[in-house]
């Protein structure tokens, strides 16, 4: 079960740099947005996904009453 772990990660990151070398070389032409290059360098990086806080949940604000 490791190994196939390690497989898919590995895969997601040469995905991830393919795709950051595409948006490189496409320059202003890119379609990608400021926050899909912040999330492909982050799988690049292996950076765990931040946790959301409380207020980005969808019960934020509801009163337990």
């Amino acid at each position: 079960m490791m190994t196939h772990t390690n497989f898919m990660i590995n895969n997601a990151v040469s995905h991830a740099k393919k795709q950051l070398e595409a948006h490189a070389q496409r320059g202003s032409k890119s379609t990608l947005s400021i926050y899909e290059v912040a999330k492909l360098m982050d799988v690049v990086r292996q950076e765990p996904q931040p946790k959301k806080s409380a207020d980005e949940s969808i019960f934020f604000g509801f009163s337990e009453n």
